[in-house]
């Protein structure tokens, strides 16, 4: 079974969530992210695969 996961806030514990889904494709998938600073926006979490949108 594979959770889908929503990251609100791309910092630290965000990172290590997206982290643990890009390790682990077969557990959880990030299919969506939050952020609002812009800085932590456009460098993106590549596991979405696309950037962010500002």
């Amino acid at each position: 079974m594979t959770v889908s996961l929503a990251v609100v806030g791309a910092g630290n514990r965000g990172s290590t969530s997206a982290g643990y889904a890009q390790r682990h494709p077969q557990r959880a998938r990030v299919v969506a992210v939050a952020e609002p600073r812009p800085g932590h926006r456009t460098s993106g979490l590549p596991v979405l695969g696309r950037p962010l949108l500002p």
